[in-house]
């Protein structure tokens, strides 16, 4: 449950980093979006100094490259596993793709990502009743296809910040799981161990994204961005625990019932803008 809580934490605060980051773009000028046809609103003098930030030629469509470490966990487990005693772990894996943004003005822009990104995570499980524990791990790769709102929230001649937010289809096209535990007995314990693809799982994945970012528009490391995104998974995808154990030829389970868990990974990203 504590765990639980500090996800629900995090994801509220980062929500609300966002909405804070979204109303200092506009408190850098009375109105206004900054194009010809909605000029900037101007009333004091920090508002004119502010101008400075924002002069040079309109944004042009680009595209960008990134690369980085993501560390997901399932979460929600749904109704019906109450027998159950799980202690949820991580996976730490690898993020890459292609990013192509498209400006609507100089500080709110629509992005289109195509990621390959590993996730997936580890519960150590021990049912009531029973002697037997053992850890899954499950190891899926997804090709996530996102379309993000950038907003950039503030800017200087150095470097630009902004947040990212959006939603996100995937499609899984690894999905495997490994089992590692034992069964015990008065006299004796067997041992289970497992490695196998996860037949008939739902492939189609979709989330929320929420995150935001730093690049630099000057110097040795123009182009480079930073990156954090946090992807918060929305179905509930049916994994395996006992339905392939097998005891001296006998099924462990005979009417197994698979787990009903969400994807939630966190991704931290280095990029570059080719043009």
């Amino acid at each position: 449950m504590k765990r639980i809580e500090k996800r629900k934490l995090i994801g509220f605060l980062t929500m609300v980093l966002i909405f804070a980051g979204t109303l200092s773009l506009w408190a850098q000028f009375a109105g206004g979006s900054g194009t010809e046809e909605d000029p900037w609103q101007i009333e004091t003098a920090a508002h004119l100094d502010n101008v400075r930030n924002y002069l040079g030629a309109a944004p042009e469509i680009s595209l960008s490259f990134f690369s980085g470490i993501t560390i997901s966990q399932h979460y929600g487990v749904d109704f019906g596993y109450e027998d159950y005693q799980i202690d949820k772990g991580l996976r730490t894996g690898l993020n890459t793709g292609l990013a192509i943004t498209y400006p609507l003005n100089r500080n709110i822009s629509l992005r289109t990502d195509a990621i390959y990104i590993n996730k997936g995570s580890y519960q150590d499980i021990s049912i009531s009743g029973e002697t037997i524990s053992f850890r899954v791990t499950y190891n899926m790769d997804y090709i996530e296809v996102p379309t993000l709102l950038k907003l950039r929230i503030f800017a200087n001649n150095k470097l630009s910040i902004y947040s990212l937010s959006g939603f996100s289809f995937a499609y899984m096209i690894n999905s495997k799981y490994s089992i590692d535990g034992a069964v015990k007995s008065d006299n004796d314990s067997y041992p289970l161990t497992l490695n196998k693809t996860i037949d008939s799982i739902d492939r189609f994945d979709y989330c929320i994204i929420a995150g935001g970012g730093w690049e630099t528009t000057k110097g040795n490391l123009k182009n480079f961005y930073i990156e954090y995104k946090v992807n918060f998974g929305i179905p509930f995808i049916g994994l395996p625990t006992t339905e392939d154990i097998v005891i001296e030829g006998n099924k462990l389970d005979d009417d197994p019932e698979r787990v009903g868990l969400r994807n939630l990974s966190y991704s931290l990203s280095l990029g570059y803008k080719m043009f």
